[in-house]
């Protein structure tokens, strides 16, 4: 005889996926309202604008805090031409989830230092203020308030839920889960293999220490002729003469990169230790093909952490054919982004909003 339960169950996962799919592709089915906001920090300088998205009927419910990863991104996080958060709170909202997504410091309608000219640590702070203002109920008042963080955004997620009145619910995407120095040097090595097309395991044995080195000495605080020696010979691994009038901006760029406040606290800081002190519930999710903070290295010491600090509710899922942005262009490879033609991920989307109904 046929099992009708398994029947059942896969009838019900294909209509979730189906129904996931129709989030990402239709217009908004329930009402909300959309609510322009500003938030004042601790810094004087730094007010955060952004859009407090409030589906009908779900005042009273869960609103989550989304959390760029690094660089100056505008509240919707746009990446190749595909606005990342407005469309992972868009799809949110019909199942009505709220969101509140917000200028990057010093970025668009906020005010302040950008990003790049301040530290992780400031933007902790920053989202912090955010936290607050959501459980003050300016605006509606919710039940649970949690977070989203991508990237970078994911490990302040887990500083937040580290500290005294964490957020309800983390929710973590390409999480960094090892000191910033060892996920720095895996993506810079993926990168110039990607890059310079180089295979070679002992010439990229070579760009691993010379990347190792090149970390060490921001840590330690090396100004950018300190550094000079050791890029020559990286660059000159991919056969690029830096030297040359030509490519000595490279130079510049790369060593002026490495001093910045914003590269030497990354390098050193270790969310680990964050990790480790996150007792809500928690959902990580990477993607297969993620080659900046790749599952392979990050997965496991994530899981480490989270049971090390005796968490009893976390979720860690990889899902195939996804990269960093879980965006994917019809059609081409996964990680081949062309520019205004970036699909959202529908399974992305699905495990979230399941996992956030179970805890509603």
């Amino acid at each position: 005889m046929p099992d009708n339960k398994a029947g059942n169950r896969l009838i019900k996962t294909g209509m979730l996926a189906i129904a996931a799919l129709m989030l990402l592709s239709t217009p908004l089915l329930a009402q909300h309202k959309s609510h322009e906001v500003r938030i004042t920090t601790p810094d004087p300088s730094v007010t955060l604008a952004g859009t407090l998205l409030v589906p009908e009927g779900a005042e009273g419910g869960t609103v989550m805090l989304m959390i760029t990863g690094s660089g100056d991104h505008p509240r919707d996080a746009i990446i190749s031409g595909a606005p990342l958060f407005r469309l992972q709170a868009e799809a949110l909202a019909s199942a009505g989830i709220a969101t509140l997504r917000l200028d990057d410091r010093g970025t668009a309608e906020s005010t302040g230092p950008t990003t790049r000219e301040s530290t992780t640590a400031d933007r902790v702070v920053d989202m912090r203020a955010a936290l607050d203002w959501l459980r003050d109920g300016h605006i509606a008042t919710f039940s649970q308030v949690g977070v989203i963080g991508h990237s970078e955004g994911a490990g302040i997620a887990a500083r937040l839920a580290a500290q005294d009145s964490p957020p309800d619910l983390v929710i973590l995407l390409g999480a960094p889960a090892l000191q910033g120095k060892t996920v720095w040097v895996d993506q810079q090595v993926a990168g110039f293999r990607q890059g310079v097309g180089i295979e070679d395991p002992e010439v990229l044995a070579q760009v691993e220490a010379h990347m190792r080195e090149a970390a060490r000495l921001s840590i330690e605080g090396a100004s950018a002729d300190d550094m000079r020696e050791n890029t020559v010979a990286l660059f000159a691994l991919g056969n690029i003469d830096v030297s040359t009038e030509e490519n000595a901006h490279m130079l510049a760029g790369f060593t002026g990169r490495m001093t910045d406040d914003w590269m030497r606290h990354f390098l050193a800081d270790n969310p680990s230790e964050a990790l480790a002190e996150t007792r809500v519930p928690t959902l990580a999710i990477y993607g297969s093909h993620d080659r900046l903070t790749s599952a392979a290295l990050n997965a496991g010491p994530l899981t480490a952490a989270l049971l090390s600090a005796g968490n009893q509710d976390f979720t860690v899922r990889i899902l195939p054919e996804q990269d960093h942005f879980f965006l994917r262009a019809p059609g081409k490879p996964v990680g081949q982004h062309v520019f205004g033609e970036m699909e959202l991920s529908g399974e992305l989307m699905e495990e979230i909003i399941a996992w956030l109904s179970r805890r509603q």
